[in-house]
């Protein structure tokens, strides 16, 4: 059911889904270079935060697909 929701509200939370799955990338990345320190505390604590800025974006695209719009990812640089 689509409902009244603006493309530029849409368009807003689509590039926070980017910037949220861009942290996740970030967040990963550090976690396998300390993993590779063999500093698995801080390792298991950024693997833990990459999810859970992967979980964020992802609440933001069902809140826009459940009002019948369309999510448009940017590229990550």
């Amino acid at each position: 059911m689509a409902q009244h929701f603006p493309d530029e509200i849409v368009a807003l939370l689509s590039s926070q889904i980017t910037h949220e799955f861009g942290n996740s990338q970030l967040y990963l990345s550090a976690s396998f270079y300390f993993a590779d320190l063999n500093y698995e505390g801080i390792a298991s604590y950024l693997r833990a935060e990459s999810e859970n800025e992967r979980k964020h974006g992802l609440k933001i695209a069902d809140f826009i697909i459940k009002r019948g719009k369309h999510v448009q990812l940017e590229a990550l640089v």
